[in-house]
């Protein structure tokens, strides 16, 4: 809900992904956490009274292992507990934010507050994806930005992701927001994304379906796009990918798809990479394999990292 005093650069950011290794993400997972925790007990009213009902002493936090004594919130407890000032970093909500929604499946919806480093973090995601590309055209690429643009968070955090990327690397990317107004996707389909040498679509993966098996009567040849897709929001089969991968023509699954993990409150959390879709694919068919990663599930999860 704020940003950070010190943002890393996204150069740094994205050499750390390519090169560190397991023993560092899991030191920095219990670093960032228990940093995260002393913050928001000193500068977080409603989390610190939450503390203090729960008999926890934040100075007494020093380790992970301490962490896990910490009682989790939840909405009831704590979201719908407190003025929504005070869940604010400072208790204030004086300073630059964008609202967006849950969808309210679990009751009344809740208006969660973020400001800028949400954005910038997704579009660490967002340049990975640009430059993750099997086309190797070097673009000029158009983004088609096909989540809602209304109170939800996947439109208006994907587009701004998106031009933070583009803008931060001076990347040849042009983008377009018709959320999920098919004739227009239908139309920039049609009339822009000739004029660029990849395409990325993006929105919820049984809305790409429609879009892409209803593209041919529009007249558009998928084919000729390059197109790659970015969904969210819900988990899909790897059937369901080939089915897609097959309509668009794409040269690589594993470099030209990709799904995310996230939510309201948190944004991108985490997002498929080439080598968690290949880990799906391999288990698919292979029973013994799929058990010692999924255990005894009926559904094939997403993998994200």
């Amino acid at each position: 809900m704020e940003t950070s005093p010190e943002m890393p650069s996204a150069e740094k950011i994205l050499d750390f992904i390519r090169t560190k290794k397991e023993k560092f993400w899991l030191g920095e997972r219990e670093k960032r956490a228990l940093n995260l925790f002393h913050r928001a007990a000193v500068q977080v009213p409603a989390y610190r009274d939450f503390l203090h009902k729960h008999k926890i002493r934040s100075e007494k936090i020093k380790t992970f292992q301490d962490f896990q004594s910490v009682p989790p919130t939840s909405k009831k407890e704590y979201l719908r507990k407190y003025p929504l000032e005070k869940l604010c970093w400072d208790g204030t909500l004086a300073r630059p934010l964008v609202f967006t929604s849950t969808s309210g499946s679990t009751g009344e919806p809740f208006y969660f507050p973020r400001g800028e480093e949400l954005d910038w973090q997704y579009s660490i995601l967002a340049e990975l994806f640009l430059q993750n590309s099997s086309y190797r055209t070097s673009g000029p690429v158009l983004v088609i930005v096909g989540f809602g643009m209304g109170v939800w968070i996947g439109g208006l955090i994907t587009y701004k992701a998106f031009e933070i990327a583009a803008r931060r690397s001076n990347l040849p990317v042009s983008i377009i927001t018709p959320g999920i107004n098919k004739g227009e996707i239908f139309h920039a389909l049609k009339n822009l994304s000739p004029h660029y040498k990849e395409t990325i679509l993006i929105g919820y993966p049984p809305f790409l379906k429609d879009i892409l098996d209803q593209a041919p009567e529009h007249g558009i040849n998928l084919k000729k796009l390059h197109l790659r897709l970015f969904s969210a929001a819900e988990a899909y089969t790897e059937k369901f990918r080939e089915y897609l991968m097959r309509k668009v023509h794409t040269q690589s699954s594993l470099r030209d798809s990709l799904n995310i993990y996230g939510s309201a409150d948190v944004g991108a959390m985490a997002w498929e990479t080439p080598l968690s879709i290949l880990i799906r694919q391999l288990a698919m068919g292979r029973w013994r394999l799929f058990a010692d990663i999924f255990h005894q599930i009926q559904r094939t999860p997403t993998i994200a990292q």
